[in-house]
């Protein structure tokens, strides 16, 4: 067993050991680095690099590497950098419990670091800020800086410290009895460390709730959270959380008059507390000397007024030197109620005029009004940003309505253009059309009037013929034999000639004028014969019986009865008229 623990020591002690070589060689190499650049911005760079990875072992030196890059950063007069390095200061200043240092770096910082182009510092400032005017009781300059931070936060889309600012803030609400602001902003924090799954910030959220409930006189809840915050440090093994839960154990265990346990807890936070050199949240002082203050209460109501009296003075002596006036009231109060238990009523009276001296100062009237002051500028501002924002949507809205109005316009003035061109189109179309039409009507009645003219050149052809060959029958009476045969041969020839009419030259005109009426007759009646297709074409000139009959020198009753034929192939009864059934075709 000897040699197991042997081997576990050794085992342990390489790993330290060789975690402070690794360590210790890269801060040789950043100063070998120092001592070869001689580039301004890049001396400053490794300064505090070497500040940061020594902080937590070496605070002087941190400090003293941060002081030789402020000087290189001044004289270049880089603001940014200038920025950064105050807030390095103050971050170290809080470490070492300088309170007012701090603010003053922090505050120097503010002036010279560049808003837009870094967030996370100005954030990170503001909520420094504010812890430490919490710590000093003064709640409304806390107020002040983390409602900036929260502002700051959301303008810039830096939301990492926001479930932070949020926690803090509902501290200010709860110090200043604020019950349901504070649980608000409580759950709103406690959702985003959740959302981030940041363990830590969740076990003291949870242990801030807890405090909400003992203002609510819930103490049995506040318990219920206290503990609940404890065991969550326990699990990830943060002292400084243990110690917080405690110490707020402790003041439970007060408040409820249970002062053996409110004493073993808040022992248990003091030796845990005296293991750390610095809180996250916030300086050990604070916490240190409300601790110690409050066991000096729970010993004073348990009577032991010694163990009270050296735990009173040791918070007092603390909290006075660190300008915590809250807690330099509350120990100086209990102080004058130990000495008078004691019967030292000259030292019960000095403490007692020096409980009314911080006391007063601590949350006067003055402090309620600033406070109040900042809450209401807080929402002025918020109002007014909403109302801004409400005003800009507005001023969006419009334009698009005035953009969507325009494209309207412009598009029923473009429709009007389209419909206006379009409907001119049509009009050329339609006089086109009835110019195209006018002018087939005019060629088609100066064709019909030719073919018209043809036909009474063929019919007058006919009558001359027909009227040579009657006087040529009567001279032939008369005639000498021999000429009386060359008579007869001339008479047969010409009633010939009467009857040869150039029917394909006819038919040529007819169909140039009549375009598809052969066509349409043979395709609806296809038993038509040529002769009474010829007989169509003749009626649909509109000619009578008897011009017919003359033109194809035939007598008028033949022509009567081939119009019956006719009218009975095309399917038409008594009251149809010819005439009109074929022009229809």
């Amino acid at each position: 067993m000897t040699k197991f623990f042997k081997i576990l020591f050794l085992l342990f002690f390489s790993i330290y050991f060789c975690g402070n070589i690794i360590s210790q060689t890269k801060i040789d190499s950043l100063l070998t680095e120092l001592e070869n650049t001689h580039e301004i911005n890049k001396k400053i760079d490794i300064y505090l690099k070497l500040s940061k990875d020594v902080s937590e072992s070496d605070l002087s030196s941190a400090i003293d590497y941060t002081n030789n890059a402020l000087v290189l950063a001044e004289s270049t007069h880089a603001d940014t950098l200038l920025g950064i390095i105050y807030s390095y200061l103050g971050g170290f200043a809080l470490k070492q419990d300088s309170i007012v240092m701090s603010e003053e770096y922090f505050n120097k910082a503010i002036e010279h670091i560049d808003i837009q182009n870094n967030p996370k510092e100005i954030v990170a400032i503001h909520l420094s800020i504010g812890n430490r005017f919490v710590e000093k009781d003064n709640y409304a300059e806390a107020m002040k800086y983390y409602l900036k931070g929260i502002d700051l936060s959301e303008e810039l889309n830096y939301k990492d410290k926001l479930a932070n600012l949020y926690n803090n803030l509902g501290i200010v609400y709860l110090n200043t009895n604020k019950t349901e602001k504070a649980l608000n902003l409580y759950s709103q924090a406690l959702d985003l460390f959740k959302s981030k799954n940041d363990s830590m910030n969740i076990a003291g959220t949870t242990t801030n709730i807890g405090s909400i409930y003992i203002q609510l006189g819930q103490n049995e809840i506040a318990e219920t959270y206290y503990q609940s915050g404890y065991e969550l440090f326990s699990e990830y093994n943060s002292l400084e959380g243990m110690a917080h839960s405690l110490l707020k154990l402790g003041l439970l265990y007060i408040l409820q008059e249970k002062y053996i346990k409110a004493i073993e807890v808040l022992e248990e936070s003091l030796i845990i507390q005296k293991k750390l050199e610095v809180t996250v949240s916030g300086s050990k002082s604070f916490f240190l000397a409300e601790t110690y203050i409050n066991l000096g209460i729970a010993n004073l109501f348990t009577e032991k007024y010694e163990s009270a009296k050296n735990y009173l003075i040791e918070g007092y002596s603390i909290a006075k030197s660190t300008q915590q006036n809250r807690l330099t009231a509350l120990a100086a109060e209990h102080l004058s109620e130990c000495y008078k238990k004691s019967g030292s009523y000259k030292s019960a009276l000095n403490y007692y005029e020096i409980f009314k001296q911080y006391s007063d100062s601590t949350f006067n009237e003055e402090s309620i009004r600033k406070l109040t002051q900042f809450e209401m500028q807080h929402e002025f501002n918020a109002r007014l940003k909403e109302d801004k924002l409400e005003r800009k949507l507005q001023i969006q809205n419009e334009k698009r309505k005035n953009l969507i109005s325009f494209i309207i316009s412009i598009g029923l003035f473009l429709l009007l253009i389209i419909f206006g061109l379009l409907l001119r189109l049509e009009k050329t179309r339609k006089r086109r059309m009835k110019l195209e039409k006018d002018s087939l009507s005019a060629k088609l009645e100066h064709t019909n009037k030719e073919l018209t003219t043809y036909v009474m050149y063929l019919l007058r052809k006919n009558e001359f013929i027909i009227s040579i060959a009657e006087k040529l029958k009567i001279a032939r009476l008369d005639a000498k034999a021999e000429n009386k045969i060359v008579m007869t041969e001339l008479i047969k020839e010409l009633e010939s000639n009467s009857t040869m009419i150039s029917w394909e030259e006819f038919e040529i005109r007819f169909q140039q004028v009549y375009t598809g009426f052969y066509k349409k007759l043979n395709t609806n009646y296809p038993d038509l014969t040529p002769n009474e297709l010829r007989l169509c074409a003749f009626f649909r000139l509109n000619m009578t019986t008897k011009e017919i009959a003359a033109i194809t020198y035939q007598s008028i009753n033949s022509i009567t009865v081939a119009r019956y034929r006719l009218r009975k192939k095309l399917g038409l009864i008594s009251d149809d008229n010819l005439v009109a059934f074929l022009t229809k075709m």
